[in-house]
């Protein structure tokens, strides 16, 4: 599977914690600079902005099905505030939460499935090459 692939399973996989580049890459052990171009060249998305896209279409579709106060879902989708997933959910979607779920329509919202990766890497970017540094020993003061 490609470092993309893996990528997009730890993000489905994890959606509901927090998630950011640097422990991202750390776990595929390739650098942040690399998952990011990787991420962009393969999905077209930033990884940032693909996992708030699919937090705010898991939470939409929370709305339009279920009896969950507004607050509970956005506090799920990783928002701190009702006022903060409303400002997002409203710049992602053109409406209000509870306009959503007084319609309960998903038709007509740009949602933004959960993606697979595209047929492979380009050839451009390589795997990247990890190799083990032998211990070192500083010397310095102890605070």
């Amino acid at each position: 599977m490609s470092v993309v692939g893996k990528a997009l399973w730890l993000i489905e996989s994890n959606l509901s914690e927090e998630l950011n580049l640097n422990d991202m890459a750390s776990a595929l052990q390739v650098t942040p600079f690399h998952l990011a171009r990787a991420f962009v060249q393969t999905t077209g998305l930033p990884m940032m902005r693909y996992v708030w896209r699919r937090r705010l279409t898991r939470a939409a579709e929370a709305l339009a099905q279920g009896p969950a106060s507004v607050l509970t879902i956005a506090l799920d989708a990783g928002y701190a505030s009702h006022e903060a997933f409303g400002r997002a959910f409203r710049a992602e979607f053109g409406l209000t939460p509870s306009a959503l779920r007084d319609s309960s329509v998903l038709a007509t919202l740009p949602l933004t499935p959960s993606q697979h990766p595209r047929s492979k890497m380009p050839e451009v970017l390589q795997a990247p090459k990890v190799e083990v540094m032998p211990t070192r020993r500083f010397a310095g003061p102890a605070k």
